[in-house]
């Protein structure tokens, strides 16, 4: 018997050793790659979830309190100095202020006066507080942030000013006697492709 080893029990080289060395290098940092993608997916899809989540929530609280808005009359004087009836309802092409009633579910609750609007750091925010006639001023309300990353809303108001106005679209609606029917509402949101759209209806008019 010989005591020589034979091929099949001979180690391995040192160009095998550095060839599978250099594979596992590889293999790694494949592997690597792959788990850093991973994560990073997974990162930018949480983001994404939570930003629908909240922009879901804010269209939400939107139609709510749009859709309750009060028919409330205010006594204004006109150009002539005659008083003249119109809605508390103050529309512009980046921020609205209303009123709106509460749920029924809670009766005993105030009208709420609630205003909506982007601050200059791009953040869709509302206030509100208990609604009256002889203060209207929202500067001193704290402000609570519905949604981050809005680069700017755009708002339209669809109805009529009047009874004998005809039915259309407009960028701003206050001074009127009646609320619009319906409020568009356009939202730029930072780094997205695309704004998004909703309509939302108001349920009680002015005669």
């Amino acid at each position: 018997m010989s005591l020589g080893r034979s091929k099949a029990q001979a180690g391995f080289s040192l160009l095998e050793l550095l060839v599978a060395v250099t594979i596992m290098g590889l293999l790694g940092s494949l592997m690597a790659a792959g788990i850093r993608f991973g994560l990073n997916a997974w990162t930018s899809g949480s983001a994404r979830l939570e930003n629908t989540s909240e922009h879901y929530a804010t269209v939400a609280l939107l139609r709510r309190q749009l859709s309750g808005a009060a028919p409330r009359v205010l006594k204004k004087q006109n150009d002539q100095g005659r008083s003249q009836a119109v809605a508390a309802f103050w529309g512009t092409r980046d921020q609205v202020t209303f009123v709106a009633v509460p749920p029924q579910i809670l009766p005993d609750q105030r009208d709420t006066l609630v205003t909506f609007f982007v601050s200059p750091d791009h953040k869709l925010m509302t206030k509100l507080k208990p609604f009256t006639s002889r203060n209207l001023s929202l500067d001193e309300t704290p402000a609570t942030v519905l949604e981050e990353n809005v680069e700017s809303v755009e708002l339209r108001y669809y109805g009529r000013p009047s009874q004998q106005s005809i039915a259309g679209w407009y960028t701003t609606w206050q001074g009127y006697a009646r609320l619009p029917e319906l409020v568009e509402l356009r939202i730029q949101r930072a780094n997205a492709d695309q704004d998004i759209r909703h309509i939302f209806n108001i349920e009680a008019q002015t005669s």
